[in-house]
């Protein structure tokens, strides 16, 4: 696994996890400081990851959709995690919920391209981080959901 190489992700995560457990314990019912901060450290959290789990697939030699997958998967798989652990429903599993995985991906997308664009290191890192951050702001500003299939053609019949 890439994390016991490159420890620097190890620890982003415990920090990141250890944030977390303090805000929830500290937190009292009805604030929504809880809420921001959980916003906030998800966003930046997977603008992290997409750009992680993007640049570890391209140094394996993976093609561009097994790379986009393994972005999304990278980015998805600590949420599933999270809540979990909080014993909240799975978001990215829900349809008609925030966009999530769609963000991921975009921001792996735009790595790529700024990779295939031949621009620096630090400058794909900000542009697939970034892309990822935008749009999770973006879609949670305008209260852009998930597409679900039943509101598109209508419930299933059985």
């Amino acid at each position: 696994a890439f994390w016991l190489d490159e420890t620097e992700y190890l620890y982003m995560s415990i920090a990141a996890a250890a944030a977390a457990f303090w805000f929830c314990y500290y937190e009292e019912p009805g604030k929504q400081l809880l809420e921001f901060v959980v916003f906030w450290g998800d966003t930046l959290g997977i603008g992290a990851f997409a750009v992680i789990g993007t640049m570890y697939a391209v140094r394996m030699g993976f093609g561009i959709i097994i790379t986009l997958v393994c972005c999304c998967i990278t980015c998805t798989g600590g949420g599933v995690i999270r809540d979990t652990l909080v014993k909240r429903p799975v978001r990215v599993m829900h349809n008609l919920e925030e966009v999530y995985a769609e963000a991921a991906v975009s921001g792996g997308a735009a790595y790529l391209l700024a990779r295939g664009a031949g621009l620096p290191l630090q400058v794909r890192v900000l542009v697939g981080a970034g892309t990822t951050i935008a749009l999770r702001i973006l879609a949670t500003k305008y209260n852009i959901k998930n597409v679900s299939v039943p509101a598109v053609i209508g419930p299933l019949k059985a």
